[in-house]
């Protein structure tokens, strides 16, 4: 193998892996190119794999041809008898020898909740109003020895004076709760791709086709660069 690895060495670290993985509740998808032709009920590796999974009560999900050479090497794993999986398409986007793999989950999105938020509109301030009631007030005038009494005079005034300028309101917004592996930067990606969109169509040039795809690849390689630190500990990829 180019890394130097055996199968049977892979068989027992993928082993010890999923006894780890598998004692953790929640959902559980397991991606990738495993590099065993299991499509082919005779390849020896590949067999063995398949009852690995079974017999830790996994399931393989992709039957459709994943590489060039007309093999099923890219697949998607859950527990058996899990429903997390709705669809998988399988198809090519021209950029590698490798077919792209689209899977859909049924995840429940958190619900919204509605908060009652208080704030003031401090940009709509006239300084110079402001700055004259300022001036007038004791804070600049008063003459205490006590600190703490001078800090509740200060306290005090600036209030009164911020809710004549600048008074306290309250709204109720809408909260999304979002979740752990959807950061900023996959958020503006994901609003870049809108624009992308037209080059999924197939009067889309190759050339504008491919960019997208790349594109698409580049993000959900943002996803799984550090999956302990973007992914929910209740779905592992």
């Amino acid at each position: 193998m180019k890394n130097r690895l055996t199968p049977e060495t892979f068989f027992i670290e993928f082993a010890t892996f999923l006894e780890e993985i598998l004692i953790s509740a929640g959902n559980l998808v397991i991606l990738g190119d495993f590099n065993f032709h299991v499509d082919n009920p005779n390849n020896p590796l590949a067999s063995k794999f398949l009852n690995l999974l079974e017999s830790f009560n996994l399931s393989q999900l992709v039957s459709a041809s994943t590489h060039q050479s007309g093999h099923t090497l890219d697949l998607v794993i859950t527990r058996s008898g899990d429903s997390l999986v709705s669809s998988i398409d399988v198809f090519n986007p021209a950029i590698s020898d490798h077919e792209a793999i689209f899977v859909n989950l049924t995840v429940d999105k958190p619900e919204p909740v509605n908060k009652c938020i208080r704030y003031r509109c401090l940009k709509k301030i006239d300084f110079s109003k402001f700055c004259d009631d300022l001036g007038k007030s004791p804070i600049c005038t008063a003459k205490m020895a006590n600190v703490n009494d001078l800090s509740s005079l200060y306290n005090r005034e600036l209030e009164s004076i911020l809710d004549d300028h600048a008074p306290i309101k309250s709204k109720t917004i809408v909260k999304h709760i979002g979740c752990d592996w959807y950061t900023d930067e996959l958020g503006d990606q994901n609003a870049k791709k809108g624009s992308l969109n037209v080059s999924t169509k197939p009067q889309a040039s190759p050339l504008i086709r491919n960019k997208f795809w790349i594109f698409v690849m580049n993000c959900t390689s943002h996803t799984l660069r550090h999956p302990s630190q973007q992914v929910s500990k209740s779905v592992w990829l």
